[in-house]
């Protein structure tokens, strides 16, 4: 079952549903770089939260991740904010620019 309907098993199924606002869209075709640029700025942070997640190296007598995420917790969870914040205003322009509200006070 798929989210929200039949699920085909086709990996397509999951890019039209009503309710998901994906990154890829088939039929939006060729990107200007004011256009791809949010996208790329959303990719970067993500690599640089999965990146900071666990230590570069790691010493011969081995790392003890609960400390190395006591001591990164704090970036590790603005790196998150920053790109959930980033996605939501993302969403937020691409709802404006089809012309649907995007305040639930509106």
């Amino acid at each position: 079952m798929g989210l929200g309907g039949a699920h085909t098993g086709h990996p397509g199924d999951l890019l039209h549903h009503p309710g998901l606002v994906l990154l890829y869209e088939p039929e939006v075709g060729a990107l200007s770089i004011a256009a791809f640029f949010p996208v790329l700025v959303l990719l970067i942070l993500l690599s640089v939260l999965a990146s900071a997640v666990f230590p570069e190296a790691i010493p011969p007598e081995g790392v003890d991740l609960k400390a190395y995420y006591a001591d990164n917790a704090r970036f590790v969870w603005t790196i998150f904010a920053m790109a959930l914040i980033w996605l939501t205003g993302m969403d937020v322009a691409r709802l404006s620019e089809m012309g649907l509200r995007c305040s639930p006070f509106s």
